[in-house]
């Protein structure tokens, strides 16, 4: 049994009324755990595949299945759920909270699926821990680390939800040997329990490290090659879809406001200076219209007059 079905997946783009293809003639399947890497160079569709995998994108033709579900008919709860516990990113331009700290986006998704704060903070510092991480970078904005370290931070909240699958586009790109090394032997400890999809252009650490490489070009698969044996599982996966109380709404909202009171104040202040001057202005309006109408009441009396039309009629019998 297959964790993912890819039957036929083609993606396309109207260019001059004509098809531009992307991807075309996709047909996979891919399993419960494993380590699989998409190898080929800029433009073969690689990254195009991945979102697909993620459901960032849809395909123009053909079908997906994750899990024995149509992804064409997930609702919203359906994807929310898949999003939040299924899958994690990796993305190649990070997509941070750069005016947050390390630490609390690392956090992040366990905050949005409902997790207490304490528990997630325990679960963030446990995971920093295993990945050799300096803790004075946990306080800092990750606008101000290097594009390593921010690669890394992506990785690591990636990581916190324990995802069934993990989707990385060029995740050590911008990382030196040793820390690339690191990144690639921790992705190789998840894939023994998740499935691992990796997309790069390095072949050398692709066959280092990969169960299975899947090789593109020009929107095909031209090869599909097995290194290794790939882990088996036949369980199906049970989403968990209960409902979880989330607070990470309120927490921004009050770490925001905390740290820029003096600008808040001054915002709700002149809010409600705004505000009540509209409701004088309005008021004072309103009650002049009300006084000159009562004063000419009091002036004038009201009558009215009825002008009709004369109608004269001659009788030449009459002496009038």
């Amino acid at each position: 049994m297959a964790l993912y079905e890819l039957n036929n997946i083609g993606r396309y783009y109207q260019v001059d009324k004509k098809k531009k293809y992307v991807l075309k003639d996709i047909s996979l399947s891919l399993p419960y755990r494993g380590f699989i890497t998409i190898l080929g160079k800029s433009g073969s569709g690689k990254s195009t595949l991945l979102n697909m995998l993620g459901k960032i994108d849809n395909p123009s033709e053909g079908k997906i299945y994750f899990n024995n579900q149509d992804f064409s008919k997930y609702k919203e709860k359906d994807l929310s759920t898949f999003h939040s516990k299924a899958v994690s990113f990796i993305f190649q331009h990070y997509h941070l909270l750069n005016k947050q700290t390390v630490l609390y986006n690392i956090m992040l998704p366990l905050l949005i699926s409902g997790v207490e704060e304490k528990k997630t903070k325990e679960e963030a510092l446990k995971l920093i821990d295993d990945f050799s991480i300096n803790k004075e970078l946990l306080d800092k904005r990750c606008s101000d680390l290097s594009g390593g370290e921010r690669e890394r931070v992506a990785i690591l909240r990636a990581f916190i939800n324990d995802p069934k699958v993990i989707l990385a586009d060029e995740p050590t790109g911008a990382l030196d040997k040793t820390n690339s090394i690191l990144v690639k032997e921790e992705l190789k400890k998840r894939s023994k329990s998740s499935l691992v999809v990796l997309v790069t252009h390095n072949s050398e650490l692709a066959n280092k490290y990969s169960d299975r490489i899947i090789y593109m070009q020009d929107g095909k698969i031209i090869k599909d090659k097995r290194n290794k044996t790939i882990y088996n599982q036949l369980d199906r996966i049970v989403l968990d879809k209960r409902n979880r109380k989330t607070n990470w709404i309120n927490r921004i909202v009050t770490t925001n406001f905390i740290k820029r009171f003096k600008r808040n104040l001054f915002s709700i202040s002149a809010l409600t200076i705004g505000l009540v001057s509209l409701m004088l202005i309005f008021g004072f309006s309103n009650g002049k219209d009300n006084s000159i109408v009562k004063s000419m009441e009091k002036q004038f009396d009201y009558g009215s007059a009825s002008i009709n039309k004369e109608n004269k009629l001659v009788s030449n019998d009459s002496p009038i």
